[in-house]
């Protein structure tokens, strides 16, 4: 288990809620399927909580000329599109470069 995981887990939901949920979607289960249907979102539900465990895959960069930028800094507006700041883009030579 991760130590310094930044949320919590997610609880399955037991019979009950299943239940109430399928109903509310006018499902009707009788007690096997909804053992079934149970069991299988306690599953879904432990593969989203394990998701953590794994490594951030690395991506190979194919321009390394460019810089990646970095996340906004404290103070700095998140949903502001300011890439500009936070990068620095290089452009291509054409021939109207320096008019």
């Amino acid at each position: 288990m991760i130590e310094n995981r930044a949320f919590g887990h997610v609880r399955a939901p037991d019979a009950e809620r299943v239940l109430a949920y399928a109903e509310r979607h006018h499902l009707h289960l009788d007690p096997g399927r909804l053992a079934f249907l149970t069991g299988v979102v306690a599953g879904v539900v432990e593969g989203v909580n394990r998701l953590d465990e794994f490594d951030q895959p690395e991506v190979p960069l194919r321009h390394t000329d460019r810089d990646p930028g970095r996340p906004p800094k404290n103070g700095e507006d998140p949903y502001k599109p300011r890439a500009l700041l936070w990068a620095h883009l290089h452009g291509s030579r054409s021939t109207t470069s320096g008019r």
